[in-house]
């Protein structure tokens, strides 16, 4: 074999040459590995030895030491090419580490981002600059545009916020506190205007560089609106109450003013009642004492005109009979009349005490009383049980005497029937005197129990016209009421109450 000889074969040291095989040697293994490197140790000693190295007399394998030389390299290249493959192993196994640590991040964000998608909240981070980084479920609803949409885009651009302050005031109180809350105006995609409650974190690297901002935002639009309709009603309702206190004011001044005058009424009434009670003492003592008094010379005249006319008699013509018949009757009814106001007087003045008193038997004296009139009017008078009551005896006779009488007296062609009932309501007797008389027209209910009222003839129905009035006395007396129920023609019923305990104010009268 002819030598290949190199044209600088010449320059090339001894020491050179396994140091260019070394090198070779550990390229291969560290390239391809621990096999590669063994053939290219083998392979690199033959081409030595036939081509380069006789001539340059580094290896010839004819001693020992060349084959040492030559273990050697193999020893080094087996060795480059273990290493090298724990290091490619230990390389891979890393970049494994690190894909697992990539994927286990990815994992964790994609699941940080969907739970940033469930909240209702609108969730986004945008950079530095304002550019939108992420964007969540809950923006993309708030606001109508979708995470593809919105992400990239600067966001005080895209929702035209509206601050409470200078942006560069927040984002200096956001380095410095690294956190910042408010109230922001925002557009959605719609135009319709919203009010957030805004809440932002900034987000720092290990070094404290500041890297991105997260904002929450909550729409509180409807609240704000319930606050200022609050605040409109709060308004409304404190100027009503203003109103409410001017008319108030106003109504205790009238109230006021009303009272003052209520007073001054009854101070006024009660300077009038005084009055108006010693009149009426007065006026009863007055009907006492001229009633009383009239009965003497009235008794005399009576006298007298009668003496005259039965022993004067002949002496008279009949013109003159005839004016001594009325001055006789003249002066009987005018001793009745005074009478009569005699006794009206006494109901108020002369009244007896209340004491428990049996109406059965009052109403039996009355009858009794008046026998001679139930034989001649062929009158039926029927009761049925009646009460005890607190009451004067003999007013209360006198009240059903007088009723009685009235039913007897009034009576229609038919013989006189009259029922007497009682009954017990709210703290009430109420009686009633029913007959089948005449009647009375309801135009006249009033006027029957005033002093002197009639509504008939003495020729036909005679009397004086105090019957009733007495009655209607001494039942307000008592503390009751009389009224009667009626037409002409009809027959007439009286009812009466009786207080089934009369205060003490009635038995002083």
């Amino acid at each position: 074999m002819t030598l290949l000889l190199l044209p600088f074969h010449s320059q090339i040291h001894t020491a050179v040459v396994p140091l260019i095989y070394l090198v070779l040697v550990l390229f291969v293994a560290s390239a391809w590995g621990m096999k590669p490197a063994i053939v290219a140790s083998l392979a690199g000693a033959f081409a030595f030895d036939y081509f380069i190295i006789p001539p340059i007399n580094a290896f010839s394998f004819n001693t020992s030491e060349d084959w040492s030389a030559l273990l050697a390299f193999l020893i080094t290249s087996v060795a480059a090419g273990k290493l090298s493959v724990r290091a490619r192993v230990r390389a891979v196994e890393a970049e494994a580490v690190h894909r697992e640590r990539l994927e286990k991040q990815a994992a964790e964000l994609r699941e940080q981002a969907q739970l940033l998608d469930l909240a209702h909240d609108a969730i986004m981070v945008r950079d530095l600059d304002g550019r939108i980084l992420f964007w969540n479920q809950g923006a993309a609803e708030r606001y109508g545009w979708s995470s593809q949409e919105a992400i990239g885009r600067i966001t005080h651009q895209l929702l035209q916020t509206e601050f409470p302050q200078p942006l560069e005031e927040i984002m200096a109180e956001l380095q410095r506190e690294s956190f910042w809350e408010g109230e922001l105006e925002h557009n959605r995609r719609d135009g319709k205007r919203i009010v957030v409650a805004s809440r932002w974190v900034l987000k720092r690297s290990d070094n404290s560089e500041s890297q991105a901002v997260m904002e929450i935002n909550n729409d509180i639009t409807e609240r704000k609106r319930a606050e200022e309709s609050l605040r409109k009603a709060h308004g409304e309702l404190e100027q009503r109450v203003q109103e409410r206190t001017r008319d108030l004011k106003t109504s205790n001044e009238l109230l006021e003013m009303e009272i003052a005058e209520r007073k001054r009424a009854e101070s006024i009434l009660a300077q009038q009642s005084t009055e108006l009670a010693r009149s009426n003492s007065e006026l009863e003592q007055f009907a006492y004492i001229a009633s009383h008094d009239l009965q003497e010379p009235l008794r005399m005249v009576g006298s007298y005109v009668q003496l005259l006319e039965r022993n004067y008699k002949n002496l008279f013509d009949a013109k003159g009979e005839e004016y001594i018949a009325y001055a006789v009757d003249g002066a009987k009814r005018m001793q009745l009349l005074i009478s009569d106001l005699l006794a009206y007087s006494r109901v108020g003045t002369q009244g007896n005490e209340f004491a428990l008193s049996d109406c059965a038997g009052v109403v039996g004296l009355a009858i009794k009383n008046l026998q001679k009139a139930i034989q001649e009017s062929g009158a039926t008078i029927t009761c049925e049980p009646l009460p005890t009551v607190r009451a004067d005896r003999m007013q209360l006779l006198q009240l059903f005497q007088n009723l009685l009488a009235n039913a007897i007296k009034f009576r229609a062609e038919q013989p006189p029937e009259i029922h007497i009932t009682a009954k017990h309501t709210d703290g009430f007797w109420q009686f009633t005197v029913k007959d089948n008389g005449i009647g009375i027209e309801p135009r006249h209910f009033e006027r029957i129990f005033l002093i002197f009222q009639r509504l008939h003839s003495r020729r036909h129905y005679p009397g004086t016209g105090m019957g009733l009035a007495i009655c209607k006395k001494i039942v307000d007396r008592h503390g009751g009421t009389i009224w009667p129920v009626s037409e002409s023609g009809m027959g007439t019923t009286f009812f009466f109450t009786l207080p089934d305990k009369p205060g003490d104010h009635h038995e002083s009268q």
